[in-house]
């Protein structure tokens, strides 16, 4: 897969995932969630494609945008929270509880 963006200004993009085990995994930093600093632009391309692992079941992506970088703790907090209040079902963890704009996809993975 490969992802774009779209932003009137610059600031932090992150990409991750968090699957029906409750495992979260970033998609552009390997150890951290941290977002990716990104210059404004319009269906701007995010350097490199990411492969999705051998993983079945369910997976919901998010992508989340910042004008500041984001702090790996919190962002993991939110994670846990979100995941606490919807039972750990990870179709219903639409949105997390921080102050950033984002979007999420749900992928079922056969």
């Amino acid at each position: 897969m490969r992802f774009a963006y779209s932003k009137e200004r610059p600031g932090y993009l992150m990409v991750f995932g968090v699957d029906d085990n409750g495992r979260v995994f970033p998609y552009y930093d390997e150890q951290a969630l941290v977002g990716v600093r990104v210059e404004a632009g319009g269906r701007v391309m995010l350097p490199d494609s990411v492969e999705l692992d051998g993983h079945k079941g369910w997976e919901r992506i998010f992508v989340l945008w910042s004008e500041t970088q984001f702090a790996d703790d919190a962002m993991r907090l939110a994670v846990s929270r979100t995941l606490s209040g919807v039972d750990s079902d990870v179709r219903r963890m639409t949105t997390l509880d921080l102050p950033v704009a984002q979007v999420s996809m749900l992928l079922r993975r056969p």
